[in-house]
């Protein structure tokens, strides 16, 4: 199996793919993984775990160095031919998380002349569902390749919803579409115990200590909107803090409005930390905030963890994960209700140690689903191959990526694909 990715950044599809890496090398299963970024993006201590379990190959490896094609023109930059035939050697799979990751893996298979099937992740549900009507020339060619020409079978949705949603947005049927559960989860199961010695903490403490974990970027905008669930609930006369651990491009305007707020004595920015220390970092606190897989690992620690709605700016949200384990429970439009942020954590502040635990243990049940052999056995599965070429012209496919990220840079928009900006149906 192939991995294309970018780099090994602090996020929840790298560290799956880590989990994935180590738990094939596990099964006795050959991983190589493609980055095409330099090293210096990738978090060290995920780029050390991955090299363990996995063969790592880089932009340089497979591409002659042309400085103004290099990165930016990955479909076109010229190849060295005879070092994709050894990178593709032994491979049966090539899996992406993107459109474009896509089209370079169909390049790459028809250099080597290979019958390898692409495979294609739908980490968020709005990957090849943002925009309206009318869409940039890229994105209709994105489109057309994964959800068209690459058999649907071929296509990997993390929850039925995930399914539905792209189904009902396309008008397209992709009823072979793979639904399973993403991997976070394995080992054995973690346990409360009553005297408060155990793995998580919760319920023990006279302060209320909340955490989120992940990259600081747009669509996550329950960064933003905590900032106003802790006022208030500081305003309130609750004993709370909030420690955000993560960087990214939010992170100046996260910084700006704790000052505006004036609650830096209860928000704190932590920065980043080792991905192997995420359970022992998490457990310290009694409740979390978040999506993706981070809240399903903090889940599994044991610590009542409320699901951060992405791509919304209003503090609301659906309640606690273990409720909506089964469904794609970051979507914001799921048919449930959404609850106020400050009335789920005032009435959590409220409870018993024996409620809390009765939730703390629910989410460690509901996480459990979650497991990192059953993932391994889905991608294992037979995948087909595509029966036609694909062709199209990738001077207009750059052309026209360039053009769209000139438009938004000029109109001081940051560009980013799942943002609530791009999902209207206008």
């Amino acid at each position: 199996m192939l991995i294309i990715y970018s780099a090994l950044r602090m996020g929840g599809i790298e560290t799956f793919f880590v989990r994935l890496a180590r738990e094939r090398y596990r099964q006795g299963l050959h991983t190589k993984v493609l980055l095409l970024a330099n090293d210096n993006e990738s978090d060290p201590e995920l780029l050390a775990q991955m090299e363990d379990v996995a063969d790592i190959y880089r932009f340089n490896d497979l591409f002659h160095q042309f400085p103004i094609l290099k990165h930016r023109f990955k479909l076109f930059s010229p190849m060295k031919n005879n070092n994709v035939l050894r990178v593709l050697e032994g491979v049966t799979q090539v899996h992406v998380s993107n459109a474009e990751n896509a089209l370079l893996a169909d390049r790459l298979i028809n250099i080597a002349n290979a019958c390898i099937p692409i495979t294609v992740g739908v980490y968020h549900s709005l990957e090849f569902s943002w925009g309206g009507k009318s869409l940039p020339h890229f994105e209709n060619i994105n489109r057309k390749f994964v959800l068209q020409h690459l058999p649907d079978a071929n296509l990997m949705c993390f929850a039925e919803s995930t399914k539905e949603f792209m189904q009902r947005k396309h008008s397209l049927p992709i009823k072979n579409a793979k639904v399973f559960r993403l991997g976070v989860v394995s080992g054995s199961t973690p346990t409360l115990l009553n005297d408060g010695a155990s793995s998580s903490k919760v319920g023990y403490r006279e302060q209320l200590k909340i955490c989120t974990v992940g990259r600081l970027v747009e669509f996550k905008s329950y960064n933003l909107w905590m900032l106003d669930v802790v006022k208030e609930l500081v305003d309130m006369g609750l004993p709370v803090v909030f420690d955000i651990y993560g960087e990214g491009p939010l992170s100046d305007e996260v910084y700006s409005k704790i000052q505006k707020l004036g609650i830096d004595n209860a928000v704190k920015m932590m920065g980043t930390f080792e991905y192997s220390k995420f359970n022992d970092v998490v457990r310290e606190y009694d409740l979390f905030v978040g999506s993706g897989t981070a809240i399903i690992q903090a889940s599994f620690c044991g610590v009542p963890s409320i699901i951060g709605i992405e791509s919304i700016p209003e503090p609301v949200s659906y309640g606690f994960f273990s409720d909506f384990s089964e469904y794609e429970y970051h979507h914001p439009t799921l048919n449930f209700p959404k609850k106020s942020v400050v009335d789920i954590i005032a009435n959590y502040y409220q409870l018993d140690v024996a409620h809390k635990h009765a939730i703390a243990k629910h989410h460690i049940k509901a996480a459990e689903m979650f497991s990192m052999a059953e993932v391994v056995r889905n991608f294992e599965l037979p995948y087909l191959v595509s029966s036609k070429r694909f062709r199209y012209s990738k001077v207009s496919y750059y052309f026209s990526e360039k053009l769209f990220d000139i438009k938004h840079k000029l109109s001081g928009i940051r560009v980013d694909y799942t943002k609530t900006k791009f999902t209207d149906d206008t």
